[in-house]
């Protein structure tokens, strides 16, 4: 880690801090908030800035604003300190040494799952690479071109304050989940060591499942970030269940950054806020509370709108790639499948989702487990809490589990649809939000029960957060090693592709936009190597061959030949048409024609 990069991490995690002061304090919300407040609303003025085209200096203003929020903190703990120290949530110390922690432990890692490679490493890359959003004349190695640049914005944000390399990426990224898992410290009252277990153990889990190959941890995907940001709302519909009026201007920030990394995220904000029209109704609130409550609601979809129009102005065809949520694509999509195709995609996707074995269904099991038992507790206050909770988590599960189904009737192709690609992945994310919501009933209900000692209902407490401990191993299998042992890059053939691919190139250097025929042996992933190398490259023109294809391979048209790995048929075929056996330099093509 160069000395600069330190200081200036240093410098990120004080300016930080000094945001978190200033939304405690314009919001009056409970501290556990400020955190995922001060990155949202920091992404979102990234995320504008990018529509306007004014990236460096707004990264720039939002950071110096930072330090001097810090600076102000810092003049009120010299004027006052006991008083400052005893009113400063120590919570936030402790955020900001994970932080520092997770800068040191990220720092020089690399990306490696092809997803990254894709869209979501690649546009960071974009962006750091001419400080502006990706734009038409990026088009021909963007796939994605409507994916909305929510954590993006974030992540440049601290790459380009930092250093762009990807282990900074990584790092921004630990910053927007452990900010928005931090919302679960609302819910622990008066310190006890048990229910803090309880969020760092769920928050632990959430990160670090191993379910699917992607953990969350070191890889750039929105899957976990999207749930931790459902975690988020749900937080906070619940810490304010009873007192909304005067804070529902507050969850908008939230609502527009889950909408914003993924246009699937929307169904989250819309899930809450109608929960909270529901709620206002019930209290007699709505007169008074409609016009913050249907700003909150109406605020996604508008920042949602102007990113689509920017879409349509900087690519002619943004609305027509993969996953674009346009009514033509959903057209074109839903009109390659036939009736036998829909009804083989519904069969197998029904058969995951109703499996006891599935993380999001027992997430729900123990939910409602929590529920029921609030019934038989004798003397616990409100026990519309754990219905509404409940209520919630089905209704959720139910939505959500239907909107999945749509994605692959509507918005995946057939080839991907039939064996439902990344089922598990995207499941998980539902699992990660009502595993979120068990905690926080779990909270609510041992801090009432704990209040006093080894009675009967000091023992239901402890059996409520036991429950949600157990869950969250038997279900989202962590792995705590993903957070202490850096993953090494060549552990995985796809990794050592990477490997290979970097010492080419620090022999032959090629430039941005190179038109290449990549080799990869037979036993490799096609799709991997070409998303590797067109990210490595930022290259549009990009073809990758086998062993099969190079008896009929015309060269023209393209300016490099090079590999990602090697194997005795592409070495012969070096040596007759290149006159070397040499696979660990690229091959210019000009040379040799």
């Amino acid at each position: 880690m160069a000395v600069g990069s330190v200081w200036m991490a240093a410098l990120l995690l004080i300016s930080l801090l000094g945001w978190f002061s200033f939304w405690r304090r314009a919001s009056g919300l409970h501290w556990a908030f400020a955190p995922v407040l001060a990155v949202s609303c920091i992404a979102l003025a990234v995320f504008g800035a990018g529509l306007l085209n004014i990236l460096v200096p707004v990264v720039w203003a939002v950071f110096l604003a930072g330090l001097f929020f810090a600076l102000r903190e810092g003049v009120c703990l010299a004027k006052a300190p006991k008083a400052w120290w005893a009113a400063y949530p120590k919570a936030w110390l402790v955020l900001a040494g994970l932080w520092g922690y997770f800068y040191a432990f990220f720092a020089g890692q690399q990306l490696v799952g092809s997803d990254n490679f894709s869209h979501w490493g690649l546009v960071v890359k974009t962006m750091l690479r001419y400080d502006r959003f990706p734009n038409f004349s990026n088009a021909g190695y963007l796939d994605f071109q409507s994916y909305p640049l929510g954590s993006s914005s974030f992540l440049y944000y601290v790459c380009r304050l930092i250093s762009g390399g990807e282990g900074c990426m990584i790092f921004a990224q630990s910053i927007l989940t452990l900010a928005a898992l931090f919302t679960l410290c609302a819910f622990v009252q008066k310190r006890r060591a048990l229910q803090y277990g309880v969020v760092a153990f769920a928050a632990l889990c959430i990160w670090t499942s191993s379910v699917t190959y992607y953990s969350g941890v070191s890889d750039l995907l929105v899957d976990t970030l999207l749930a931790v940001y459902a975690i988020a709302l749900l937080a906070f519909f619940f810490c304010y269940r009873d007192a909304l009026a005067g804070k529902i201007l507050w969850l908008a920030p939230l609502s527009c950054m889950i909408t914003i990394i993924k246009n699937s995220g929307g169904l989250f904000p819309v899930f809450v806020c109608l929960g909270m029209l529901l709620t206002l109704r019930r209290q007699h609130a709505l007169k008074t509370c409609w016009k913050p409550w249907l700003i909150t609601t109406l605020a996604p979809f508008a920042l949602l709108y102007l990113w689509e129009r920017h879409v349509a102005f900087s690519f002619a065809q943004g609305a027509a790639t993969e996953h674009s949520l346009s009514l033509s694509r959903f057209e074109a999509v839903f009109g390659e499948k036939t009736a036998a195709d829909i009804a083989a995609i519904s069969s197998a996707f029904f058969k995951n989702v109703l499996n006891l074995y599935n993380p999001a269904f027992e997430a729900l099991a123990v939910l409602l487990a929590l529920w029921v038992a609030s019934l038989f507790i004798k003397g616990l206050p409100d026990k519309g809490f754990y219905a509404c909770a409940a209520a919630m988590g089905t209704v959720l599960w139910a939505v959500y589990t239907l909107g999945l189904l749509g994605m692959y009737w509507f918005s995946m192709p057939l080839e991907d649809a039939l064996p439902l690609a990344s089922f598990a992945r995207y499941d998980l994310t539902l699992a990660e939000a009502l595993l979120g919501l068990c905690v926080i009933a779990a909270l609510r209900m041992a801090d009432t029960l704990l209040e006093t000692r080894f009675t009967r209902g000091w023992w239901l407490g402890a059996a409520a957060a036991a429950l949600v401990v157990f869950c969250c191993a038997y279900s989202f299998k962590p792995t705590p090693a993903k957070l202490v042992v850096p993953r090494a890059v060549d552990s995985t053939e796809s990794g050592a592709q990477r490997v290979y691919l970097e010492a080419l190139l620090a022999k032959t250097p090629l430039p941005d936009g190179a038109k290449c025929i990549v080799y990869r042996p037979d036993t490799l992933n096609n799709r991997y190597a070409y998303y590797l190398v067109r990210y490595t490259l930022l290259s549009g023109d990009i073809k990758v061959v086998g062993a099969g294809d190079l008896d009929t391979l015309s060269l023209a048209g393209y300016d490099y030949f090079l590999c990602t790995a090697s194997d005795d048929t592409i070495e012969a075929y070096y040596t007759a048409h290149f006159g070397t056996s040499d696979t660990s330099r690229a091959v210019t093509l000009a040379k040799v024609s």
